[in-house]
């Protein structure tokens, strides 16, 4: 049974389901309730209760599951604590490989814990940015690890990367799933050469950049469906 679907978050039977997740202390391990993640465990206060719950992001899991499949290699750009992470490790299998980028430390450290603990030995954690060119770029750090970002105040240095680059050193990626808060044309300027030689299929969160990413897209030959609001999934023709 689907609990997560059959009774939506913001309703009050669903806030009453899951007041008993608010009162366990951050820091314990707890095993993900239902959905693709189901099994996977997590750590409390690394993201929210539908970590746990198993309906945080359902729609991209569920689009996942459809387009990811055995011995695939897929590159989770803002990889964050992992949420897509360990899906993508479950996915591929043990022929399959994960490469993991998140450039922010303690997200870094953590999203390595999760892999620990899921005994994910099929994921590579990459603590670098993917974006338009490579060096060292500012990173504004917030308290939500699910909304940093390059800033030019930003508190961190992190290096940067081309994906273009990347692939010279990898398996070239099947799908790639990107989520970095605005930066998605920038990185995606500096990945021509992997989405013109190889072809990936794409998970893209926009954040508001959905006119230029599309055009860009659409000029290396792929088609784009629109899903979970302003995401897209792009598929080569």
């Amino acid at each position: 049974m689907n609990f997560p679907n059959l009774v939506p978050f913001d309703t009050f039977v669903g806030r009453l389901l899951r007041l008993p997740l608010r009162l366990i202390p951050n820091g314990t391990c707890i095993p993900v309730l239902s959905g693709p993640n189901r099994g996977h465990r997590f750590i409390k206060g690394a993201g929210t209760n539908g970590y746990w719950f198993g309906s945080a992001e359902r729609e991209h899991q569920t689009l996942a599951m459809k387009h990811i499949g055995p011995g695939q290699i897929v590159y989770d750009i803002g990889a964050n604590v992992g949420l897509h992470t360990l899906l993508f490790s479950r996915l591929v299998g043990e022929q399959g490989r994960v490469f993991a980028f998140e450039p922010a430390p303690d997200t870094a450290a953590l999203l390595a814990e999760h892999v620990r603990l899921n005994r994910k030995t099929n994921v590579t954690i990459i603590q670098k940015a993917i974006a338009g060119h490579a060096g060292e770029m500012r990173f504004s750090a917030s308290v939500d690890s699910r909304i940093r970002r390059f800033d030019v105040g930003g508190e961190t240095t992190v290096l940067s990367v081309t994906l273009d680059q990347m692939v010279r050193d990898l398996p070239p990626p099947a799908c790639i799933k990107m989520d970095i808060e605005g930066a998605e044309v920038e990185a995606l300027q500096g990945a021509a050469e992997c989405f013109q030689r190889y072809r990936p299929k794409l998970f893209l969160a926009t954040h508001d950049t959905d006119g230029p990413c599309c055009a860009l897209l659409r000029s290396w030959g792929y088609n784009i469906e629109f899903f979970a609001g302003p995401d897209l999934l792009a598929l080569p023709n």
